[in-house]
C-alpha cells in the first residue's frame, strides 16, 4: 500500500477477488514482449493496461486469456493477438528467462530496481524523496 499512498492517481488493491493470484510474471512478460512486436504502437497502452489488471482489478495476469482480453480491450484484433503470442511465446520466454538471469547474476533481487548512474541499485518501490537522497549521495561522491 506504501507506493499507492505515495502516489494518488495510482490505483492499488490488495488482493480481495476470487481470481487466482497469478503462479508467475513470466507468461505477462512474455505477452508484452509479443505486443512489441505485434504492435510497436500499443506497447505503452498494453504495459499500463497489464499493470492496471493486476494492481486496481485484481486479475490473474498469468493467465493467457487474461492477457488476449486486454490486447482486445485497448482495441487490438485479440485473436491476430493470441496467434502472435503462441507462435512467439517460447523465444520470447527464453529472453525473459534470461534477462532475470541477467538481473540476479548483477545483484539485483527486487522489482522494480533502478540502477543510478551505472552503479547504484535502488530496489524496490521508492518515493521521490528517496532518489533525491539517493542522487544527493552520488552527486557528493563526484564532487569529493
Amino acid at each position: 500500500m506504501r507506493p499507492a499512498e505515495a502516489e494518488p492517481s495510482l490505483t492499488f488493491s490488495v488482493w480481495a477477488t476470487d481470481n487466482p493470484q497469478p503462479s508467475g510474471s513470466i507468461p505477462a512478460h512474455v505477452a508484452a514482449k509479443a505486443m512489441r512486436e505485434f504492435e510497436p504502437d500499443a506497447e505503452e497502452r498494453y504495459h499500463r493496461r497489464i499493470m492496471d489488471a493486476y494492481f486496481a482489478e485484481n486479475l490473474t495476469i498469468s493467465d493467457p486469456d487474461v492477457l488476449v482480453a486486454l490486447a482486445g480491450e485497448i482495441g487490438l484484433d485479440p485473436d491476430a493477438f493470441l496467434a502472435h503470442l503462441v507462435e512467439r511465446q517460447v523465444p520470447l520466454a527464453q529472453a525473459s528467462i534470461d534477462e532475470h538471469n541477467e538481473a540476479i547474476e548483477n545483484g539485483i533481487t527486487a522489482a522494480p530496481t533502478v540502477v543510478l548512474d551505472g552503479v547504484l541499485p535502488v530496489p524496490g518501490a521508492q518515493d521521490f524523496i528517496a532518489y533525491e537522497r539517493w542522487i544527493d549521495r552520488l552527486l557528493d561522491r563526484r564532487r569529493s
